[in-house]
């Protein structure tokens, strides 16, 4: 008998044997594009937004509302920082205008420095000049640091504000004005601040520093107590810039970056390593969910100088998603389980799906 008759049966029998019993794999899931507006004809925010998106980045800056509310958008000549209740402007007339989005009443600073909003609090800064400070809602002055010593590195809490300057002293400010000052490590090495996180909670305070041999540090911090050190690594990374580290929400995890990789601690314990392409320039988890979201910046591409990629990791360092453009996207935020990129004049988000 002919064996091209037996062909079809075989494939048959297969057939219904995988329909009857089908091989079941893991769970899948992906990103895929759900919306694109335009900032310049944009009236409403996204209807997938669930919580505020601030952007602060870029060519264009403001606060999208949840639920499709309207937005609240800067001139693009406008050089300001932005949260989501407050704009703080630099006005021509050496002064700052701090403005409440909700009631559109404005508060004037008088200040020739630049403005900063970091975890709802209210700055005028000269990094390079050593002047910091700090105001309430009202437009008071809670406190004024003028050094000698540039600041490299600045994060804050809801309660307390901590930055590390070129002669490595970390300096911590409540908003009552009250200081903490202290030396990571020994006194005698070279301590540049290239880098810090503070977590939301004012619990744990994770320092990067050192030119020739660089260290991360962990702390405690408690009230009234001098910080306690608990993490001490020497690291393989020679940086000569701004290093960004990350807490978690629940400040159980750090993110430290190195040269192609992010290093991932719980406590004092390297938990994974995830393995980057390109520069790091910013992260956000999903500890619920248990992934890394991570923005970089790649080489050159065949289509433009500088191309950009948006990944997605496991919190064991697996890739489950990469996405690559060759528009600059200098925003990059998560809402619940999508990501919104601010590419140009245009935002688009990515909707998760789980299959």
């Amino acid at each position: 008998m002919n064996k091209t008759f037996f062909l079809p049966l075989i494939i048959l029998f297969f057939l219904i044997y995988y329909l009857m019993f089908p091989v079941k794999g893991g769970k899948e899931i992906y990103w895929t594009a759900s919306e694109l507006h335009h900032f310049g004809t944009m009236n409403h925010s996204p209807d997938s937004l669930s919580v505020p998106l601030v952007i602060n980045q870029g060519r264009h800056r403001g606060v999208l509302l949840p639920d499709g509310g309207t937005p609240y958008l800067l001139n693009e000549e406008e050089r300001a920082a932005v949260s989501e209740s407050h704009f703080l402007i630099q006005s021509t007339s050496a002064s700052l205008i701090l403005k409440d989005l909700e009631s559109q009443s404005e508060k004037i600073i008088p200040s020739q420095d630049y403005p900063l909003i970091l975890s709802g609090h209210f700055y005028a800064a000269d990094f390079g000049s050593a002047i910091l400070e700090e105001f309430d809602s009202s437009g008071k002055s809670l406190w004024k640091w003028r050094g000698t010593s540039p600041i490299t590195a600045i994060s804050a809490s809801t309660l307390c504000t901590v930055f590390g300057s070129v002669d490595g002293r970390i300096r911590i400010f409540s908003r009552q004005g009250e200081m903490t000052e202290f030396i990571p490590g020994d006194q005698r090495e070279d301590n540049v601040i290239y880098g810090i996180a503070f977590s939301q909670d004012c619990s744990k305070l994770a320092v990067l520093s050192g030119l020739n041999k660089q260290y991360i540090r962990q702390y405690h911090l408690k009230e009234d107590e001098a910080p306690e050190l608990f993490h001490e690594e020497l690291l393989e990374s020679r940086f000569s810039r701004p290093v960004k580290l990350f807490y978690s929400e629940s400040a159980s995890l750090l993110w430290v970056e190195q040269e192609s990789s992010l290093l991932q601690y719980r406590g004092a314990d390297l938990e994974s390593t995830l393995l980057l392409d390109g520069t790091l320039l910013t992260q956000n988890s999903d500890e619920q969910a248990g992934l890394v979201y991570v923005l970089n910046r790649l080489g050159p591409s065949s289509f433009s100088d500088k191309s950009y990629e948006v990944a997605v990791y496991t919190m064991t360092g697996t890739l489950i998603m990469r996405n690559r453009f060759d528009e600059y996207p200098p925003f990059f935020f998560r809402s619940g389980r999508d990501i919104f990129l601010s590419m140009n004049d245009d935002l688009i988000s990515l909707k998760r799906v789980d299959s």
